[in-house]
């Protein structure tokens, strides 16, 4: 799949990768200094406080492309930073519907969506 969701201005850019019957792959880039986690579907967020160990691990980036991926079933999550979160809310026929959970200070465009208002305001520039 070549769609992309751009968030805060390409602070961060999720693609959706392989698409398998059960599970995704999550692909992430962020901004540096951005930490990623993920975490199975039966934990609810994470804390400040969580153990070495337990069900949220830590993702890392490929050190060459700057890409973090995640494999993740239905109802799964993976936060980006702070105060991101991206769920995978269904798989169905080969399709995949995500939800993005930011604050409102942010924004969330499709990637033809914010590539049109980038020209736009390039356009409005000249």
């Amino acid at each position: 799949m070549d769609e992309a969701v751009v968030i805060d201005d390409r602070k961060i850019i999720v693609r959706v990768g392989i698409v398998r019957s059960d599970k995704i792959e999550l692909m992430i880039l962020a901004s540096d200094g951005l930490e990623f986690c993920q975490c199975r579907a039966d934990r609810v967020m994470p804390s400040s406080n969580e153990e070495p160990g337990s069900e949220i691990e830590t993702l890392h980036r490929d050190p060459s492309s700057g890409w973090a991926v995640a494999c993740r079933k239905k109802d799964e999550w993976v936060m980006v930073g702070a105060n991101v979160r991206i769920t995978v809310i269904e798989i169905r026929n080969g399709k995949v519907r995500i939800g993005i959970e930011v604050p409102k200070e942010m924004t969330v465009h499709r990637q033809e969506s914010y590539d049109a208002i980038l020209r736009e305001q390039e356009e409005m520039g000249k």
